[in-house]
């Protein structure tokens, strides 16, 4: 059994602005745009962040935490869904706190109260080829923005 908490990082970069020269119609040249020629325009991206952290206590507790970090627009609305063993979960929808977001799922009926989104027990199936756990972070209009997954510890 594994017995060391485990997390696992993702970046994801995409572009985020790209501000390029316009051609002789004034439309936006798209090459313009993504190369930065047509005017000297240039492309800047950002590194999305997902942190994905779990915890089985077979037959007791699955405990999972999902957090965004340097999102962009800032203070938007946010959702999370995970899935493990075949099970999957979403969180209603928060707003993020600047580029921030985070989300908790967790069996334990205080956590729950607390604004955990519930899972049963059981959730967390132990995947012995990879991650236990994937997560998606999801955008206001439904878009994945990043995906990542972790091995959960296990007590």
């Amino acid at each position: 059994m594994r017995s060391l908490s485990r997390l696992s990082l993702v970046t994801i970069t995409g572009i985020v602005t790209a501000c390029g020269g316009a051609d002789s119609s004034g439309a936006l040249a798209p090459e313009g745009a993504l190369l930065g020629s047509n005017g000297g325009g240039s492309v800047s991206t950002t590194a999305i962040a997902l942190r994905v952290k779990c915890e089985l206590r077979v037959g007791r507790r699955s405990k999972i935490s999902v957090d965004g970090n340097n999102l962009a627009p800032l203070n938007a609305m946010w959702s999370a869904r995970v899935a493990s063993g075949g099970r999957t979960a979403a969180a209603p929808a928060r707003q993020g706190v600047g580029d921030e977001v985070d989300f908790d799922f967790d069996s334990n009926p205080r956590d729950i109260a607390a604004g955990a989104t519930p899972i049963a027990a059981g959730f967390i199936g132990i995947n012995s080829g990879g991650a236990d756990v994937t997560a998606e972070l999801v955008s206001a209009s439904g878009m994945v923005v990043a995906t990542g997954g972790a091995e959960c510890s296990v007590r």
